[in-house]
């Protein structure tokens, strides 16, 4: 029986780790080239950063990447390569998800694959009625329009690979190693697009405030709190050099301000009710969970929570005010927060024994909850490729 588990377990992981992705590599490249060739009618924001590309402007690592794609294929198959290139972006973000789910809550390899795909499709439920414009009034809605999101999220999800690791042990000792397992991807998610910094940085600092409070501001404590806090340092420099690409003229900037936030633009109700439709999972899996009392779980709360103020008091001014950037800080951390939950969900689901009641609206409630945000976000995926717009 041992082997035939085995092999079994082989098979799966096949399938979960290799087929799938080859799977949605081609139907993201499809929809990806759909947005590069049809721009008037599949509407994205990658024509804008192919120009920009081309041009050699711009703040995003990204468009280096672009443009050498741009000139070493002679304008020839350069919408496919860019596509492509897009949709390996998207596809590569299931491994160290997946990794870090196998990491955190020791599920099987294949389920964290799985989950891992389907959390790229995951998104705030879609009620009609509720919800006129599905992109615009979810606070957790996968942006296919935006390739700098895309790559962003790749080294940002690396980045909690390698924070998870390290945070719970922290104080004893951060190697070498420890400490470039998350200032590169970091750094490299900030150069991308700087919005998970903007939520990571402030999230830690807390923390290690928290954590050196604790500690009663021992030396070694403090040193560790240092060590660990200066992972963002090469981030911070490449955020400054983009904030004077950005707002250099002037003509640009950011605002502090409640007044100025379009979050509560519908009403008191209305925001609940999208608050509702975003986090109802995410708190009734915190509340269940309430006993695990490590780091690495309060901090993916704590992050999500951090971007949640940052959207509500900041806004961007000048030309820039109406794009609604701050948004992304929301889509990042709260990808983030969905993978945190649905990894814990697997494993509350895989270790309940349902003979409690407690246990059994939990694991129906939890469960609809789930199939509701994966049904929501493939029926967002499918409205994008049908109509093009992803403001729906």
């Amino acid at each position: 029986m041992p082997a035939k588990q085995s092999k079994r377990e082989r098979i799966l992981f096949f399938l979960a780790a290799v087929m799938i992705p080859v799977l949605l590599m081609i139907i993201f490249t499809r929809l990806f080239y759909d947005q590069i060739k049809y721009p008037d009618f599949y509407k994205s924001d990658i024509s804008a950063h192919i120009k920009i590309a081309a041009q050699g402007r711009g703040y995003s690592f990204l468009y280096g990447a672009l443009g050498l794609i741009i000139h070493a294929s002679g304008g020839r198959y350069q919408s496919i390569i860019i596509a492509a290139f897009e949709g390996l972006m998207t596809v590569l973000t299931v491994y160290p998800m997946a990794a870090w789910m196998v990491k955190r809550f020791h599920i099987q390899k294949w389920t964290a694959y799985l989950a891992a795909a389907g959390l790229l499709f995951c998104s705030s439920i879609y009620l009609p009625v509720l919800q006129p414009l599905f992109y615009k009034s979810g606070i957790v809605t996968q942006p296919w329009h935006n390739i700098t999101y895309m790559g962003m999220r790749l080294f940002a999800i690396m980045t909690m690979c390698g924070f998870s690791d390290v945070l719970d042990r922290y104080q004893e000792k951060i190697s070498v190693k420890d400490w470039l397992k998350i200032a590169i991807p970091l750094a490299v998610s900030t150069g991308i697009k700087p919005v998970f910094l903007l939520a990571f940085s402030w999230a830690l600092l807390l923390f290690l405030i928290i954590d050196a409070i604790r500690g009663k501001f021992r030396g070694r404590v403090l040193i560790q709190c240092v060590k660990l806090g200066t992972t963002v340092f090469p981030s911070l420099i490449l955020l400054y050099i983009q904030s004077r690409i950005l707002y250099g003229s002037g003509s640009s900037g950011i605002r502090f301000s409640l007044t100025a936030s379009t979050f509560f633009a519908n009403g008191f109700s209305w925001t609940l009710i999208k608050l509702l439709r975003a986090l109802l999972l995410a708190v009734i899996v915190m509340l269940y969970n309430r006993s695990d009392q490590r780091k690495a779980t309060g901090f993916v709360y704590v992050l999500y929570l951090v971007a949640l103020f940052q959207v509500i008091m900041f806004s961007e001014t000048g030309p820039r005010e109406n794009h609604g950037n701050f948004y992304w800080i929301l889509y990042i951390c709260g990808f983030i927060l969905y993978g945190h939950v649905i990894a814990n969900w697997i494993k509350n689901i895989k270790e309940n024994n349902w003979q409690t009641t407690k246990d059994k609206w939990y694991g129906t409630v939890t469960s609809v909850l789930t199939l509701a945000h994966l049904i929501s976000g493939i029926a967002y995926f499918v409205m994008i490729n049908l109509y093009g717009k992803y403001s729906l």
